[in-house]
């Protein structure tokens, strides 16, 4: 185990039926678990701001996905079931019952199936990536159909910088 560059961050490569994990781990080693994971051709450190505003208060644990990173390479195709299942090793070995996961493009999608897949390891998930995710648990929460939920917009054309206004139900053109 080492310390890098991210302040009070210990680093250890992790077994999972993946491959070795590069997993960092530091913040407030009581506190609420808040796992970070991040999109695709991106390590760990890409959550260093998010590290250091919430390590005060949340051990913060910032994952390097398969094949990226200093984790090892990948020998398959990997889908977001495997990722699920790594991650729930990497809990386990790092005796974490159940957390915050935080995802971002494939994280994200990862946050939004873990739940799903191992309800009772998730305190919540958070993922700002727009994806099917949310269009998928915004349809299981209604039968109205998603995109029925966000407004429609155009820009306003009386106002330079294209102010957006309500577009009418039942337009055809934009």
């Amino acid at each position: 185990m080492t310390t890098n560059r991210l302040e009070g961050v210990t680093e250890k490569l992790t077994p999972t039926s993946l491959s070795l994990i590069n997993v960092r781990v530091g913040g407030r080693p009581d506190g609420p678990t808040m796992v970070c994971w991040p999109s695709l051709m991106m390590d760990g450190t890409m959550w260093q701001y998010q590290h250091k505003h919430f390590a005060p208060t949340h051990r913060v644990v910032l994952i390097d996905s398969p094949g990226h990173g200093k984790s090892d390479a990948l020998r398959k195709i990997i889908d977001l079931k495997d990722c699920s299942d790594a991650l729930v090793e990497i809990l386990d070995t790092l005796d974490i019952d159940k957390c915050v996961l935080v995802g971002n493009s494939w994280g994200g999608m990862l946050a939004g199936v873990l739940p799903a897949y191992y309800p009772q390891r998730t305190t919540a998930a958070i993922s700002p990536w727009p994806g099917p995710c949310a269009a998928s648990s915004s349809a299981a929460r209604t039968s109205t159909p998603p995109e029925h939920h966000q407004e429609r917009t155009r820009p306003d054309p009386r106002r330079r910088g294209g102010q957006p206004v309500p577009r009418a139900r039942g337009a055809e053109n934009g």
